[in-house]
């Protein structure tokens, strides 16, 4: 059971539609004054300490197995721009924007509407100002049941990928099982991730 306001860090791709859905009537939401989005925003913790005071909050995120959450974005990312590029040449693309990414980071155009942290690792949107990981809890997404236990509210399921498994295993050579291993190395080390393929 939660004894504070939560306060969800969004990481992108970790079911966090549903849970909004499911507990927006619980969730403190501040955002900067020019956001213009309608949900929260995919905005890393330490950017949302800039703008507010979270220590009265119970601070939360859900994370996802790296190798899942990579393909789960590119699906959604053909989906969205309607491509058919490779797996391959998605991750080459993720590798390469990032640098793209950080130099947008140093711009003064870094509040907006926008996603411009998607490529990032899941440990940049949890980690706070001071470079520590600044949850209170962190849930994984393969256990999404214990979220439902601590709020009392069952998820429900929007915006689940429809691949079959068939494609996922077919995407993933040696080849891009390296590059997701390089993409997200933090990852597999700070939320606890097997580097074997999954």
């Amino acid at each position: 059971m939660i004894d504070k306001p939560p306060f969800f860090v969004h990481v992108p791709k970790t079911a966090g539609t549903s849970i909004v859905s499911a507990i927006k009537h619980k969730l403190k939401f501040n955002f900067p004054e020019n956001y213009t989005g309608k949900g929260p925003a995919h905005y890393p913790l330490f950017i949302f300490e800039r703008y507010n005071d979270l220590s009265k909050y119970f601070i939360f995120a859900v994370v996802r197995n790296p190798f899942t959450r990579a393909f789960s974005y590119y699906k959604h990312f053909l989906h969205v721009t309607g491509s058919r590029v490779s797996f391959e040449d998605f991750l080459d693309h993720v590798r390469r924007k990032r640098q793209i990414i950080l130099n947008y980071y140093d711009s003064p155009n870094l509040v907006s509407d926008k996603t411009p942290f998607i490529v990032y690792s899941q440990s940049f949107y949890i980690y706070n100002s001071k470079g520590k990981m600044g949850l209170d809890k962190m849930y994984r997404y393969e256990n999404i049941a214990e979220l439902e236990s601590d709020t009392e509210v069952e998820l429900p399921v929007l915006n689940e990928g429809s691949y079959p498994r068939e494609d996922y295993d077919r995407c993933y050579s040696q080849t891009n099982i390296d590059l997701v291993r390089h993409i997200y190395l933090e990852d597999f080390i700070n939320l606890n991730y097997s580097m074997d393929f999954v």
